[in-house]
């Protein structure tokens, strides 16, 4: 017999034996990786389930509740705008950079009037619940966006020409409108809602540092911005529903490969090598690790909303040290929208507008009456406020929860504090 002989029988022994390890591992990759995925699965459903119970049910601003659904009247104002004014001509007017006179913005915003009147009915519903397919992200009704510019819009027309109560009323209609998009969002319409209601608080700050409005009017304010304060968005419920939404993406995309091409066309960007090697070369292993940790953080987020923000911004930021430190090199590309604090940003946005409308409260009541409220900063303790000489300077301590004495603006991070002045 030939010496190579048992050389041969020993290296195919050992050939059989390295692919039938190679052929388990493989079949131990395919099992974990079909039952994670079942386990994806089964998550969301329970998630879209949880997201489509939600009542809709909140306070208007003024008056009584009306029936109906909100979202009704809004889709209706969307369709009779559709083709009558190039939507982003409002936000143009809105942040005064349209070289439009005050003719030409008049002729413009004029035959939109049914839109308004459909604003005005849907902010003085008792419910609203935009109808949402949650595994359709472009189902989300984040467009309405500029349905709070024409509310600013025209009011700041009918303010001009001495119709203040009038523009009182829509503004607190329009900031009902603002909330409603945030309400049972995800993280995109929980922004977009809060830069709505910043145009919408901005525009209520003019008029009462203009000192034109009638006491009436400031009361008016300042309980309709109560009401809105009890039942202003909270970010943990647009921070598990984001999560849902990018699980739904990722089980409808025909591949990885395919969706990250989609999503990096949109956004006009190079498209990063993604390595699956941590993840046995399994897309899918991959997607369902990042939906699972995402879950988790955004539910431990989510814990502190109504906490105190000393507890908010310590959750958003161990969850924002997570996601810099993750293996998941999918991490990091779908922390794009705001890589830098998404989390913190996520939590401090809707308290930066709770703080302005709180310090527009107690503007309007001091305007009013020459009572200074006493009014809990969101960022920890009470708003703060110096007054000389019929002169109030109010602030809210904002994201550093430092009080620097007052010193920075109304907008929040352009200075330190938060700051709104007005006079007696």
């Amino acid at each position: 017999m030939s010496r190579r002989a048992p050389a041969i029988k020993v290296a195919g022994i050992l050939l059989t034996a390295v692919a039938l390890v190679a052929l388990t591992i493989y079949a131990w990759i395919r099992a974990t990786e079909s039952r994670r995925w079942r386990e994806m699965e089964a998550a969301l459903v329970a998630l879209e389930r949880q997201a489509l119970s939600q009542p809709g049910v909140r306070p208007v601003l003024i008056g009584d509740p009306a029936a109906g659904n909100a979202w009704e009247h809004y889709r209706s104002a969307q369709e009779f705008i559709k083709g009558k004014v190039r939507t982003s001509l409002l936000g143009e007017i809105v942040s005064r950079s349209s070289k439009l006179d005050r003719d030409q913005i008049r002729s413009t915003i004029e035959p939109l009037g049914p839109a308004i009147e459909a604003i005005q009915k849907g902010a003085r519903c008792g419910t609203a619940r935009p109808a949402i397919d949650w595994r359709e992200s472009g189902t989300q009704p984040i467009s309405t966006h500029y349905l709070s510019y024409l509310a600013v819009v025209q009011a700041r027309e009918w303010a001009a020409a001495g119709r203040t109560h009038d523009a009182v009323v829509l503004l607190l209609d329009g900031a009902r409108l603002s909330a409603d998009l945030g309400a049972n969002a995800e993280t995109l319409g929980l922004a977009v809602s809060m830069t709505g209601l910043l145009l919408t608080l901005d525009e209520i700050r003019d008029l009462i540092s203009g000192r034109t409005l009638a006491t009436t009017d400031l009361h008016l304010i300042d309980s309709a911005l109560d009401r809105l304060d009890r039942s202003l968005p909270e970010p943990g419920v647009a921070l598990v529903n984001a999560a849902m939404v990018m699980g739904w993406e990722f089980h409808r995309a025909p591949s990885l490969d395919e969706h990250l091409d989609k999503l990096f066309s949109q956004l006009q960007m190079k498209r990063p090598a993604i390595s699956t090697w941590r993840f046995a070369f399994s897309e899918r292993l991959l997607m369902a690790d990042l939906f699972e940790s995402q879950l988790e953080r955004s539910r431990r987020v989510a814990a502190t909303d109504g906490r105190s923000w000393a507890e908010a911004s310590a959750a958003a930021s161990q969850a924002d040290g997570e996601v810099a430190a993750s293996k998941n090199p999918l991490a990091q590309i779908f922390n794009i929208w705001d890589r830098n604090d998404r989390h913190f940003s996520m939590v401090s946005t809707p308290r930066e507008r709770r703080a302005q409308l709180r310090l527009l409260r107690v503007a309007a009541r001091y305007r009013a009456t020459g009572e200074i409220l006493t009014l809990e900063d969101p960022f920890g303790g009470s708003l703060l406020h110096d007054e000389k000489g019929g002169r109030l300077q109010l602030w809210s301590r904002g994201r550093d929860a430092v009080d620097d004495g007052g010193s920075g603006a109304w907008k929040p991070r352009v200075g330190k504090d938060i700051v709104l002045e007005v006079e007696r």
